[in-house]
Formats: structure tokens, sequence, C-alpha cells
């Protein structure tokens, strides 16, 4: 029988493995012109008078703006009840998250929270994102 943690790292290990970390790798690639496409020329083309230093700087910015526009998506979907999710492991299926977790937003978080855990970019730590978040 799968635990509650269980149900919620399922979920999240796909959220930041299929949804943050590929966002973040994306905006690398704009950012570092290896992206082809209308946007990507746009974006090239506003970057163009930028130092390597301003890219990175950018650059760095990605992650920020990915954990901000999740921890708001989670926020959301605990706080709306006509929303419920649930997770299947072998057949067996959850409770909602928002019931199985103390706070969906903060799952991303802390020192074993997703990001952490699950990410290749976990190098980001907590005070800066709660700067970020505020």
């Amino acid at each position: 029988m799968a635990t509650d943690k269980e149900f919620l790292d399922k979920f999240g290990k796909l959220l930041i493995q299929e949804v943050r970390d590929p966002s973040i790798q994306k905006w690398e690639k704009y950012v570092s012109g290896q992206m082809k496409g209308e946007r990507a020329k746009a974006i090239s083309s506003l970057l163009t008078s930028f130092s390597d230093e301003q890219r990175s700087v950018i650059v760095s910015f990605a992650p920020y703006i990915v954990n901000n526009v999740l921890h708001n998506l989670l926020q959301m979907l605990e706080d709306e009840e006509e929303i419920d999710i649930t997770v299947s492991i072998d057949g067996e299926t959850s409770s909602t998250l928002r019931d199985i977790s103390d706070g969906l937003g903060a799952e991303i978080y802390n020192d074993e929270g997703w990001i952490v855990r699950f990410s290749e970019y976990p190098e980001i730590d907590a005070q800066a994102i709660a700067d970020v978040r505020s």
C-alpha cells in the first residue's frame, strides 16, 4: 500500500522533472541562442546588446520565476476546492493532493522538498526564493 508521501512524491517528481527543469532548460537555450523559431529570434534580438555577464544574470532568474509560478499553481490547487487531483500507483489511487499535503505550495521548497530531491537545478537557496516570493 502506497503512503501519502509516495503519492505526493510521484506528483512532485513529475512536476519537477517534466515541467520545472525543462522550463529552465528551454530558457537557457533561448538566452544562449540555441533555440530557433520566431519567439527565439525575438528574444535573441532583444539580447544582442547584452554582455555575457548580463545574459548570465538573466539565465539565473529563470529558476526563481519558474519556482514562483509552480508555487502559485500549487497554492491555487490547494485553495480551489472544485479542483481535485489524485495520483495512482500500481492501481491504488490517493486521496486528493490537498488532503494528503500539509501545504502543496511548500512541497517544492526546503531541504527535503521536491526541488532538492528531484531537480537537475537544486542549488537555489530557500532565502533567495523567499525574497523573490515576497
